[in-house]
């Protein structure tokens, strides 16, 4: 507004000489007033930058090693990229080489897979063959096995048939000796001796047995022959087979035979010649010189 009024005051048509008096003053204030403002503006300049400038070249110091810093990120970010796409890169040819590779394993998997058929086939075949055979095999044995057993039943059979041969053979053999002792003039005395005692077979004849043994029909033990004043010693002696021997004085025949023997006894009989027996003869002496045996 003020100019306003200024611009109607230097209008020419004003024609007064105290209106330009005025509008230099005003022109002067505001010319006076403009030059404070602008010293004020100026100390007001001066004091901020005196007042700014540490701060500023804290600032430009910050800046350089903001500077300083951005660079250092920005070349390791670029070797880090670098690094990346490297190992981007190997990892890709990695999984192409594995690729590659798995897809031979699987063309060598296929092929071996193909082998693997056709061993399994053989296999295959083979085992039913083994198993054809086992059972051939299973069929031939039952039949041997069987044929084994009506073996076994016929030999158990044949064994019963010759055991049954044998005992009659024995008795017809005992009768056949009866008679001949009969004609012989031998008689045939039975005894029976327990087992770890010594006993009177007759003839002045004593028998001790000291073991039996059941399993093979044998015994061990010793005669004490009176007449002759000597020990017969008997060895494992079997069941049926004779103890031949001769008398000193009448130089006859005489024969010991033990047809059975158990785990605490034997039995049997002595074959001698028939005289009459001289158990008063021997008395006490034959009693004493048996006695003196035993022990």
């Amino acid at each position: 507004m003020m100019n306003e009024a200024g611009c109607r005051r230097d209008h020419p048509e004003d024609g007064h000489p105290e209106n330009d008096g005025e509008r230099w003053a005003a022109a002067q204030r505001r010319g006076n007033i403009l030059t404070g403002i602008c010293m004020v503006l100026a100390a007001a300049i001066v004091g901020l930058a005196w007042y700014a400038y540490p701060m500023l070249k804290q600032n430009a110091h910050l800046g350089r090693n903001l500077h300083g810093r951005i660079e250092s990120a920005s070349k390791q970010a670029s070797r880090s990229v670098e690094d990346a796409y490297h190992r981007l890169e190997a990892r890709m040819k990695s999984t192409t080489d594995g690729l590659a590779g798995l897809k031979e394993r699987v063309e060598n998997l296929e092929s071996s897979r193909e082998v693997d058929r056709f061993r399994v086939a053989q296999l295959t075949q083979a085992l039913n063959q083994v198993r054809e055979e086992a059972e051939q095999l299973a069929i031939r044995q039952s039949e041997d096995l069987g044929q084994v057993r009506r073996q076994m039943e016929e030999s158990q059979s044949s064994e019963s048939e010759q055991v049954a041969a044998l005992e009659r053979d024995e008795e017809r053999d005992r009768s056949n000796l009866d008679a001949v002792s009969a004609r012989v003039a031998v008689q045939k005395i039975p005894f029976e001796a327990g087992k770890n005692h010594t006993r009177d077979v007759g003839e002045g004849i004593w028998l001790t047995i000291d073991n039996t043994d059941t399993m093979y029909r044998q015994v061990s033990g010793r005669m004490w022959v009176a007449a002759d004043h000597r020990n017969i010693w008997l060895h494992n002696q079997s069941a049926q087979e004779p103890v031949v021997f001769y008398g000193y004085e009448d130089g006859k025949k005489r024969e010991l035979v033990i047809t059975n023997v158990t785990q605490n006894s034997v039995t049997g009989y002595l074959l001698a010649p028939k005289q009459e027996t001289q158990t008063a003869a021997l008395g006490d002496d034959a009693g004493a010189d048996t006695s003196a045996a035993a022990q």
